[in-house]
């Protein structure tokens, strides 16, 4: 939107990040955006020290070598960040005996479990559930067991191994964030744990370790920008080291410590992994290279939302500009196709907020994404849609779910 405005408005403008987009990386190499590096941390600070633990034979949340590290830190009366991406107690709640896992009535997700509630809560719409002393599927009174770790857990274990540490969590389900952030600076938290909220825009002088308790927890999703999502986090997250007179350390665990993710992150080495994935995007013929637009069809009625949706690509199919075209289009040329049609196949989350969700993407040559646009919603209306079906119209996704 800011680029669009200068656009109008006939003036400068400057994107500023330390992990540019792809699309913004593609321009520069395109040379329609001027390119300015700073190449110096503020005030003459180095760039930490990254290692990465491999965490595939390891049992335990915390690695030896983070601990020794965070032992030393706090020795030294400086302070420890601990990211972990992932909010509540433990990722889901099951039952030992048949192995029911409990999910939200509303959406196809699993509940997790917020100690501090005791409660089972749903992350999209909010539903929530006291943690059930029996199974309500086998009515078993066996404690259900809690699978995965939170950040409530993870500060459960800290205080376990290092019981004098004056911890502080950090996360969107908390509403004094601010405080915390205070009692960081006048140095009366020594280790602090927390979600993305913590990631970038705070510079704390006194922290000069950060440790990342499981890199790969972003790349376990569908999303076709997952693996430059993962890497501008951990880059961000890196950076909250080390900002000031003392050199930091970051310590990345990871069960698979030969990605390109981690390999670019441990040698500092952003460019080459931008390199590697705008090759990956030009082979599939993904953004930047083309545009995509995605059409989330929505309804109360699973079989109804899912015949809207073929309706929706049998009405595209029948354009001489799609890829796949009508019986009597199939001698149209490939160059004369302006875009390719994905699905219809049901979201990563094919029940969210009691309704049936299925998606079909298109991908766009960018020479043609602007007429392609004008004519989508006029094609849409003429499927004859029921009133009970909605359709979202979602111009170059930002996610996939």
């Amino acid at each position: 939107m800011a680029i669009i405005l200068a656009k109008f408005e006939n003036i400068p403008i400057i994107l500023s990040s330390a992990t540019p987009l792809l699309e913004t990386i593609h321009h520069v190499k395109n040379g329609n955006y001027n390119h300015v590096k700073l190449t110096k941390r503020f005030g003459g600070a180095e760039l930490p020290l990254i290692k990465v633990v491999d965490m595939r034979n390891n049992k335990q949340w915390i690695s030896s070598e983070l601990f020794e590290s965070i032992k030393q830190t706090i020795e030294k009366k400086q302070q420890v960040m601990l990211f972990l991406n992932r909010r509540g107690y433990a990722q889901l709640a099951i039952c030992k005996k048949c192995g029911y896992k409990i999910s939200c009535l509303n959406c196809a997700v699993w509940l997790t479990y917020h100690k501090k509630k005791n409660a089972l809560l749903c992350h999209h719409c909010s539903y929530q559930l006291k943690l059930p002393e029996k199974c309500s599927n086998c009515q078993s009174e066996q404690p259900l067991s809690l699978y995965g770790i939170g950040i409530e857990r993870l500060l459960e274990e800290m205080v376990k191994l290092i019981p004098n540490a004056k911890t502080a969590m950090i996360s969107s389900d908390q509403k004094s964030v601010s405080n915390i952030i205070d009692l960081v600076l006048k140095e009366e938290v020594n280790i602090i744990i927390g979600t993305q909220i913590i990631a970038k825009g705070h510079n704390f002088p006194k922290l000069t370790l950060v440790g990342v308790i499981n890199a790969d927890l972003s790349l376990e999703n569908s999303d076709l920008r997952a693996a430059e999502k993962t890497y501008q986090l951990l880059h961000q997250v890196a950076g909250r080291s080390g900002r000031f007179n003392e050199k930091g350390m970051v310590i990345v665990q990871t069960n698979n410590p030969e990605s390109s993710i981690i390999k670019a992150l441990l040698h500092q080495k952003r460019d080459s992994f931008y390199e590697i994935e705008l090759k990956s995007r030009r082979e599939a013929k993904m953004p930047p290279f083309s545009r995509l637009i995605a059409l989330i069809i929505c309804g109360k009625n699973r079989i109804a939302t899912q015949k809207a949706a073929n309706e929706i690509v049998k009405s595209l199919l029948c354009h001489p500009s799609s890829s796949t075209t009508c019986i009597q289009e199939k001698n149209v040329s490939a160059d004369k196709k302006e875009f390719e049609i994905l699905g219809p196949s049901p979201a990563a989350i094919n029940f969210l907020n009691n309704k049936y969700r299925y998606r079909v993407l298109l991908k766009i040559h960018n020479k043609h994404s602007l007429s392609i646009q004008k004519k989508l919603k006029y094609w849409i209306k003429n499927c004859n849609l029921n009133s009970s079906i909605a359709v979202i119209i979602d111009v170059d996704p930002v996610s996939f779910f």
